[in-house]
């Protein structure tokens, strides 16, 4: 690692990326850390020990870790951009039928004529309950193994696994019921819901939302927490987080510095979570990687640099988050309307972009961007070619620069239709 690298601990590093995540879920930047921001007092107002407060942290940042498992299956069901069904399926209760009919109708083809509405809800063949418990399902058995992987307790896993379920049984996806629901889990789901409510709505509005769903959705005795908070300074907080976009979170007590590990599998996971978000993209990332660090192995770079290098690359395409599945997966070429909502972002020629574009099949354009590049990774990565830095959380160095090497001339094999370097890139299989 570089000398200038400011420590950081792994809380930080998940709410700063939970931001991506707020953009699958089509809610306004920095809902996931307002989320928690929300649970963590109501956890104080309860009582919670130190070491549930520490993993109900963790718990609301990666409550929609799975949330792009699903987004395909949104898009197949409703058409359409899947990121408003999201988003407004929390502010209604979708767990009445009549309710939820209203919802398909509304959200299904809009702006489409009534009889291809009802083509593509007939299509679905199943009623909305059952959607609602197959969508769930992909997303918060995703979010869960995915907590699991970065080193988390079941306590987390199983709060983000069942965050969807109701008291009264309602809920999704496996309709438990009062206490078979874990104690975290049922705090992050109202604190959730609270969180939409008032971001959208207003805190009054959020309030009667709780006062309407307790002993249906939620606890009733976490909903009076919530409701004796209704003058605590948490809603002038929350009021300032959301007029900011997002901020982070005070670091709970018992989080500890992030290793280069727990570094290494934030990214694996975050590369997982973006390529979940299309079915045509799965592994994109990892195989990205591959051909990054061996590029960058051939321009001479260090140990430390190769791991930036790397880290970069699984994290390269996490912009795509914010692009619609109906743009991911149009099939033919994108209309000037849509093609707006997917706009590429200008980057430098480095080890990533090139790998990024011969593990796709290069186009005949030869690009000079990567879909949805996000300005940053994890660490700083500096890029052959102009030697520009991209950093999220720690600055680039002072320490004047080495003379880039040259680029990589990349051909192409007619035969095969593949990609070739002569800084003897390997051949994919």
């Amino acid at each position: 690692m570089t000398n200038n690298v400011v420590p950081v601990t792994l809380a930080e590093i998940l709410s700063s990326l939970s931001v991506a995540l707020d953009l699958v879920e089509g809610q306004p930047q920095g809902h996931a850390v307002r989320t928690c921001l929300l649970a963590m007092r109501i956890g104080e107002q309860l009582g919670l020990s130190e070491h549930d407060r520490t993993r109900l942290y963790f718990a609301s940042i990666l409550k929609d870790a799975g949330c792009s498992n699903n987004a395909a299956r949104v898009h197949k069901v409703f058409g359409g951009d899947e990121h408003l069904v999201k988003h407004d399926v929390k502010l209604v209760d979708w767990s009445d039928p009549v309710v939820s009919l209203k919802f398909a109708l509304g959200h299904t083809e809009v702006g489409g004529s009534i009889g291809r509405k009802l083509r593509r809800m007939l299509g679905n063949l199943a009623p909305p309950a059952k959607i609602m418990d197959e969508v769930t399902m992909a997303r918060c058995s995703r979010g869960a193994e995915i907590a699991r992987s970065l080193g988390f307790d079941e306590d987390v896993a199983s709060a983000v696994r069942d965050l969807d379920e109701h008291w009264d049984g309602g809920g999704s996806p496996r309709h438990k019921r009062g206490e078979e629901i874990p104690m975290l889990a049922r705090l992050v789901g109202l604190a959730q819901t609270l969180e939409v409510f008032a971001a959208a709505l207003g805190r009054d509005a959020a309030l009667d939302m709780v006062r309407d769903r307790s002993g249906r959705w939620f606890d009733p005795e976490t909903c009076e927490a919530v409701l004796s908070l209704k003058d605590d300074p948490i809603w002038k907080r929350h009021a300032a987080f959301l007029e900011e976009g997002t901020s982070l979170l005070p670091v709970p007590e018992a989080a500890q510095q992030a290793s280069p590990a727990d570094i290494d599998r934030v990214c694996q996971a975050f590369a997982q979570i973006v390529d979940a978000k299309s079915a045509h993209t799965g592994e994109h990332s990892s195989r990205v990687t591959d051909y990054a660090v061996t590029l960058g192995a051939d321009f001479g770079l260090d140990r430390s640099r190769l791991l930036e290098l790397k880290r970069a690359a699984l994290l390269h395409d996490i912009g795509k988050l914010g692009v619609p599945n109906g743009i991911l997966d149009k099939p033919g070429r994108l209309t000037t309307t849509s093609s707006a909502g997917s706009s590429c972002t200008p980057c430098t020629r480095s080890a990533s972009c090139i790998a990024s574009e011969a593990s796709n099949g290069w186009p005949k354009s030869r690009r000079r961007t990567t879909n949805g590049s996000m300005a940053g990774a994890i660490g700083g990565a500096w890029m052959p070619g102009d030697w520009t830095w991209k950093c999220a959380f720690w600055p680039p160095p002072t320490s004047s620069m080495p003379s880039a090497p040259a680029a990589p001339t990349v051909t192409r094999c007619r035969s095969r239709r593949r990609w070739r370097s002569c800084a003897k890139m390997p051949e994919p299989t």
